[in-house]
């Protein structure tokens, strides 16, 4: 049952800001009263916890050290192992298997050094990766790159889709470790996973993916997806922030990247977040419970959306292909920076993400974009919306509204669009 975890003491007080925060954005997610207030579709980059979440969270908060062997120490171990079993049961694994992490991006790094570090003894590793990861891969990779590892990275097609052909020709030449996405961040492609792991494993390769996104259009299940490693996050699927998940199939070694007391099975040490890994467990099992409904509902508010941006600027271009999540919408708009377009979206209400990131400066292309083969007119022009379970149609038709009339403004501005059609 959903938030099933037992209550143990006291209740979490949150800041008076924050609470008048989460009230404000309750009751526009309650009433979408999208006409006086901010239209949020930044899901991708984090979404609001569920309430069934935060009333888990706030049970679980004032607990004591689980390491401890006293009562209150063994009522905590007892509550996070419960969490873990949870999370072990939705995902239909051994509760051995699951790592508790202070995020996905550690995680992500418990994967790529864990288990690279454990093979250091056969000399020469070889890490493949996909050219469109995360940068909680790609940063790491780059690392290990230095210390020795041979790296390489897999091309991706013009939807941003592995190249399964280029794929199997590369694992001629070896590879201890492969780590290929589920579902980008940014343009929300689906990858073929499931034949990248069989292709990798028949060739004695390890398998991690980082499913943070792909909750809502795929099978997370490891064991159904035939991979080795697989990340979670808590905070992109209604649960809270600071906590992340690694999947580590039983027999496969991983050296730890945190040295300490040993915990999670001597794979990650420090004390456990246990109301972090309590609201992961239920937030996971709302997400599993609802995916199909949510994907049907969320497939419905991006074609509505992408329809009013097709009919209103001419020429935008829709990333990914037709095999993407439904929560993702990532275009490139003709004629304007996204860096420009997303401060004139939020000044009208509305919360997007670029592709672009800022150093200083200097703006720098998407490398998802630049792998993908965008064109460099454009490459500096792809904004992000994403949905969340709480995403209506009334606020998506809006925030359509609201990208059109910014963009007319800016490409009228500069004179970058003839007024005939308007």
């Amino acid at each position: 049952m959903v938030g099933s975890v037992p209550s143990r003491i006291g209740r979490f007080h949150e800041p008076t800001w924050r609470r008048a925060s989460w009230r404000h954005w309750s009751t526009l997610r309650r009433s979408c009263a999208v006409s006086s207030g901010p239209i949020y579709l930044d899901h991708a980059a984090t979404t609001f916890p569920r309430s069934h979440v935060v009333a888990a969270v706030e049970d679980a908060w004032r607990v004591a050290n689980p390491s401890s062997t006293h009562r209150p120490g063994r009522q905590a171990y007892e509550m996070l192992d419960e969490a873990r079993l949870q999370v072990a049961r939705t995902l239909d694994v051994d509760k051995s298997e699951i790592v508790f992490c202070s995020s996905a991006t550690e995680a992500n790094n418990l994967a790529l050094f864990g288990v690279l570090s454990a093979l250091a003894a056969r000399g020469t590793r070889r890490l493949l990766h996909s050219a469109i990861e995360h940068p909680s891969v790609l940063e790491p990779a780059r690392e290990l790159a230095r210390r020795g590892v041979s790296v390489g990275s897999l091309s991706v097609d013009e939807t941003g889709t592995l190249d399964l052909g280029a794929f199997d020709a590369t694992l001629d030449g070896g590879a201890e470790l492969v780590s290929v996405m589920l579902v980008n961040n940014e343009v929300g492609v689906i990858q073929p996973v499931g034949d990248a792991a069989r292709m990798a494993r028949e060739r004695g390769a390890l398998v991690h993916t980082d499913a943070v996104q792909a909750m809502l259009a795929c099978d997370v299940r490891p064991h159904q997806l035939g991979v080795d490693l697989l990340t979670l996050s808590g905070h992109k699927i209604g649960g809270p922030r600071g906590v992340g998940m690694l999947f580590v199939r039983g027999g496969v070694q991983l050296s730890p990247v945190l040295y300490g007391g040993g915990q999670e099975g001597g794979r990650r040490a420090g004390t456990e977040d246990v109301a972090a890994a309590v609201g992961f467990a239920v937030a996971l099992q709302l997400a599993i419970q609802e995916r199909e409904e949510q994907r049907r509902r969320m497939t419905g508010l991006r074609a509505r959306f992408v329809d009013r941006l097709r009919d209103g600027i001419p020429g935008v271009v829709e990333l990914g292909g037709a095999n993407v999540s439904p929560h993702i919408v990532s275009c490139a708009m003709p004629g304007v920076p996204a860096d420009a377009l997303k401060v004139r979206l939020d000044a009208a209400g509305l919360a997007a993400s670029s592709g672009s990131a800022c150093s200083g400066r200097h703006v720098e292309a998407s490398h998802v974009a630049v792998a993908m083969g965008v064109p460099k007119g454009l490459q500096r022009s792809v904004v992000r919306w994403s949905f969340g379970h709480d995403s209506c149609e009334a606020e998506v038709s809006r925030a359509a509204e609201i990208v059109v009339e910014a963009w007319r403004a800016m490409t009228a501005r500069d004179g970058l669009r003839p007024h005939a059609s308007e």
